[in-house]
């Protein structure tokens, strides 16, 4: 029965994924380089980017739990209407705290579209690494597509072509959940209630959330997130910001960035890695090779050199995903899958708001190398700590 529900399913849940995820590749284009555009100084452009994972940080733990009571295929329909409609208002926000509110609902969207296809992906895998490995590797394909879309249409139509190529993203991941059968879905916790009632944020869902950290399981793997995602912190800031300001042109960065999808499909072997490594041993070498690739992008502005750092990071980056989602599936119930995935989107986002704006201070007062060189590793200590107690 779960292996016909997976054959129904898989091919629609994949392409949300794919579409959902790599929303986030196009974005590390789009809102920096517009934002240079306009004059802005690294810390504030640093202030805005992390504005946009405020949003995800506060609502994460309340998404999964709509998530976990609505389903998952609901509120995946309702976010990625708004992740069609808010980039193209971008270009017509000629006021700060204008340019704020649309990087807060844009990210609060993104990252619940992306928190859906988890949730849907755990809930009918039952921890298969295989099946995760093949979704990673799905929106790895997503990665490869996006940036050089995106950066083409900047590159030939101006710094708006990229809010043009969100836009159409977010109608794929629309296209893509509505397709997806709610017959083949685990069924809501709850059937009767009003949509508003479970809008409003609830204590008893963050505190039974936070409550799961206390399992050193999930305690550790949170902590693991996180380090991971201080890499894609600084990719989202200042990555595309450095590649440009040393004449690499806005195509040429999509490819960079898209090699991080054509690697990471690399991720639909995960199940085969974990044949002969030990999972957990397998997760923190691929973090931490995913914080140098990109710590490391400074040191030198040869191209042979930025793409093989690329390649790293980008299957480093999907097996660790895939890695990530299946021990946590074995670890918790499918009836918390959504609060379980709320709760790592929402590690993700603490080092979202942070990291760009430290970095932003750190290359205003001292250059991008220092910025990069600094948090990378502060980053790698951190997860040789965590390796060390686990």
């Amino acid at each position: 029965m779960v292996r016909k529900s997976l054959d129904r399913i898989q091919a629609p849940v994949f392409a949300g994924a794919a579409f959902s995820n790599s929303v986030a590749d196009i974005t590390p284009i789009a809102i920096p380089l517009w934002l240079a555009a306009l004059g802005m100084e690294p810390l504030l452009i640093g202030l805005v980017v992390g504005a946009r994972y405020v949003g995800p940080l506060i609502f994460s733990i309340q998404g999964g739990a709509l998530m976990d009571r609505l389903g998952a295929r609901r509120v995946m329909i309702v976010f990625s209407v708004l992740a069609t409609v808010v980039p193209i208002i971008y270009p017509y926000a000629g006021w700060l705290p204008f340019v704020l509110c649309l990087q807060f609902v844009g990210g609060l969207s993104e990252s619940l579209c992306w928190t859906g296809s988890q949730t849907i992906s755990n809930q009918v895998s039952n921890g298969d690494p295989q099946f995760a490995g093949r979704m990673i590797a799905c929106t790895r394909m997503g990665t490869l597509i996006a940036p050089p879309f995106a950066g083409f249409i900047m590159e030939y139509v101006g710094y708006y072509g990229g809010f043009i190529a969100m836009s159409i993203w977010g109608v794929g991941t629309l296209v893509s959940v509505i397709l997806i059968p709610s017959s083949a879905l685990v069924s809501r916790t709850s059937q009767e209630t009003r949509l508003v009632d479970e809008l409003i944020p609830k204590i008893s869902d963050y505190l039974s959330t936070v409550k799961l950290l206390a399992v050193p399981i999930i305690g550790t793997m949170m902590a693991v997130t996180s380090i991971r995602q201080v890499g894609s912190s600084m990719q989202s800031s200042f990555y595309a910001l450095h590649l440009e300001n040393s004449g690499i042109s806005e195509t040429t960065i999509g490819f960079l960035i898209a090699t991080n999808g054509l690697s990471g499909i690399a991720a639909i072997w995960t199940g085969l890695f974990a044949r002969y490594l030990k999972m957990d041993t397998l997760l923190f070498w691929s973090v931490g090779f995913s914080v140098i690739s990109i710590g490391l992008v400074p040191f030198s502005d040869n191209l042979v050199f930025l793409f093989c750092l690329s390649a790293i990071r980008g299957f480093s980056l999907a097996v660790s995903v895939a890695l990530l989602l299946a021990i946590l599936a074995r670890e918790v119930s499918g009836g918390v899958q959504g609060r379980i995935i709320g709760l790592r989107m929402t590690c993700h986002q603490v080092w979202n708001v942070f990291i760009p704006v430290l970095l932003g201070s750190l290359v205003q007062l001292g250059g991008i190398k220092i910025g990069f060189y600094f948090v990378a590793t502060l980053s790698v200590l951190i997860l040789v700590c965590l390796r060390r107690r686990y």
